[in-house]
């Protein structure tokens, strides 16, 4: 299993992951009609790279992660900033809940692959949104495990097919499902020779009815 606490104080070393948010943040204000008196939640924020590229779209927004380590970095990065409009908390929607009908957004970045189960994840997030609020998550298409292949006690999702992330999406109530290629991310393999490879990726929105 990953530790993402134990990667927290390093997660910002690797300018590939500042550069992949800003690119997924132009990617989600190109696809849902940001105002700038949105609450926002970000589920899954780690250190809070792609809340910083989205703020000037919306109002405010909660960086939320169910690793204390991720939430201590992101929380010590508001407080440099001095940012009011930034607030980090330590929230897990497979076991917790969030603020019921409270948020306008709801997004993720490479985050639903590792949520189990993730129907419990969806049905928090659908119930924490407003009537008529939004559902963003950028996440790996299919890929047979190569993704976490080098951590042998992965027990999230290889990625996802469409429709079956879209048959959970509806049943949590979601309506306006949406999705579109987003681009590729790309991750060192570790074996006898290390290489890069590319791993596609999708952006799927949604909407809780009005």
């Amino acid at each position: 299993m990953v530790d993402f606490d134990d990667l927290a104080a390093t997660w910002d070393d690797d300018p590939r992951r500042t550069q992949r948010s800003q690119e997924f943040a132009k990617l989600l204000a190109a696809a849902v009609p940001l105002r700038t008196d949105m609450r926002a939640l970000e589920y899954g924020a780690g250190t809070g790279q792609m809340a910083l590229s989205l703020l000037p779209h919306v109002g405010t927004i909660v960086l939320a992660d169910a690793s204390a380590g991720m939430v201590e970095v992101a929380a010590s990065r508001i407080a440099q900033l001095d940012e009011p409009r930034l607030t980090a908390t330590q929230l897990d929607l497979t076991t917790q809940s969030a603020e019921p009908q409270s948020f306008d957004l709801v997004y993720s970045s490479l985050v639903l692959h590792h949520v189990d189960p993730l129907p419990t994840a969806l049905n928090a997030m659908f119930a924490t949104l407003k009537p008529g609020g939004w559902l963003a998550a950028i996440d790996l298409e299919q890929d047979g495990g190569a993704y976490h292949a080098q951590h042998a006690d992965f027990h999230g999702h290889d990625g996802f097919a469409h429709h079956q992330l879209q048959d959970l999406i509806e049943g949590a109530g979601f309506t306006d499902i949406t999705f579109r290629a987003a681009g590729h991310t790309t991750r060192t393999a570790h074996g006898d020779h290390e290489e890069d490879r590319e791993f596609a990726l999708f952006l799927v929105t949604a909407r809780r009815p009005a």
